[in-house]
């Protein structure tokens, strides 16, 4: 596993945790 691919899926979830409450807003 290379430090790139994990330091892409930390800002995925991150990305994830930061739009849910948006989503969940506009739904």
């Amino acid at each position: 596993m290379t430090a790139t691919w994990l330091r892409r899926l930390y800002f995925t979830v991150i990305a994830l945790f930061l739009a849910a409450p948006l989503i969940v807003v506009a739904g």
